[in-house]
């Protein structure tokens, strides 16, 4: 599933559908008012949070990943706020060129999830 912040998430239209190549129709999304009171829910019911950060502490391709998981995904351009930091367990990141200092979210998601599906 997905969660968003209510306010900071499109609504569903043609544009939406078209720029997420079909993957809307498979995604649960669920549009919450507060992603920290939600992060604090998941953590309570057994979630580790994994915060995406270009300092993260280490490589997101050495993290097992089994159990239940939130792959949290800073904006672009700003990153995590530090409040939000503190509702992770671990600060990962991907390992990319120096010269770069971060990648777009959706590239970033794309790159992860992918190694997730590849290494089940």
């Amino acid at each position: 599933g997905l969660i968003v912040k209510e306010r900071h998430f499109p609504k569903e239209s043609k544009l939406l559908y078209k720029s997420a190549s079909g993957c809307v129709e498979k995604l649960n999304i669920f549009q919450v008012s507060n992603i920290n009171t939600t992060l604090k829910y998941l953590q309570d019911k057994n979630f580790w949070i994994y915060g995406f950060t270009a300092k993260g502490e280490k490589n997101f391709t050495e993290v097992k990943w089994s159990g239940n998981n939130v792959l949290l995904f800073g904006s672009e351009g700003h990153g995590l706020s530090q409040h939000t930091k503190k509702y992770t367990d671990f600060s990962v990141k991907i390992d990319i060129n120096k010269n770069i200092e971060s990648l777009n979210i959706s590239n970033s998601a794309a790159i992860v999830f992918h190694h997730i599906n590849q290494h089940k």
